[in-house]
């Protein structure tokens, strides 16, 4: 009789006919970048926000960001990635 983590098959209740294996389905995702640049008054973040909370209630996630910066460390864009499972 089969082994399993030092249990007999039986000893579970378990008959090894018995045993169906569920597997789950791996996740699809999609993907958007993004961009928001430097503006007189330095980032909209209102505008940011916005978006984001419209993104949103369309099922989308905030998973990361892209900051390049320029010369002194200075940030002129911001790339926000976001994804969400794809339903095809």
């Amino acid at each position: 009789m089969p082994r399993r983590h030092g249990l007999h098959w039986t000893h579970a209740g378990i008959h090894p006919a018995s045993v169906e294996l569920h597997l789950k389905e791996e996740a699809v995702f999609e993907h958007k970048v993004l961009k928001f640049t430097w503006g007189w008054k330095g980032f909209d973040y209102n505008k940011i926000e916005q978006e984001l909370n419209e993104l949103g209630a369309q099922g989308w996630e905030a998973v990361g960001t892209i900051v390049p910066s320029v010369g002194a460390g200075q940030s002129i864009e911001i790339g926000i990635i976001v994804k969400r499972a794809r339903t095809d």
